[in-house]
């Protein structure tokens, strides 16, 4: 039996639930998900604030120098200079924080 993330909002009384779906490659290409066969419930506010009760937030620094909004990329000449390449690299300055450990609920061993 197959249950839909319209139907474990509806059991949970939640308006939203998310599935992880984050899978990491080993040495042999094998896939495997990174939650395992756990689930966490946790809250977040659609409203999000400095002040709310989420679990947790990601926090951008807008700020950093030579970025837009935390974003920044960079354009470099590729050694050698033979190679008559540019590359470009693209930053991301941020942090994800647990900022309410009272709302969230783990459920280890949730799939079979």
């Amino acid at each position: 039996m197959s249950v839909s993330e319209e139907d474990l909002a509806a059991i949970f009384e939640v308006e939203e639930v998310v599935v992880a779906s984050a899978a990491k490659l080993d040495a042999a290409d094998a896939a495997s998900f990174i939650w395992g066969k756990h689930a966490v419930l946790a809250y977040v506010n659609p409203a999000a604030s400095f002040a709310d009760m989420s679990f947790g937030k990601l926090f951008v620094w807008s700020g950093a120098p030579g970025t837009v909004g935390g974003f920044g990329t960079e354009i470099g000449r590729v050694s050698p200079p033979s190679a008559k390449a540019d590359e470009v690299a693209q930053h991301f300055y941020y942090d994800i924080k647990v900022t309410s450990n009272i709302s969230a609920y783990l459920i280890q061993d949730a799939v079979a």
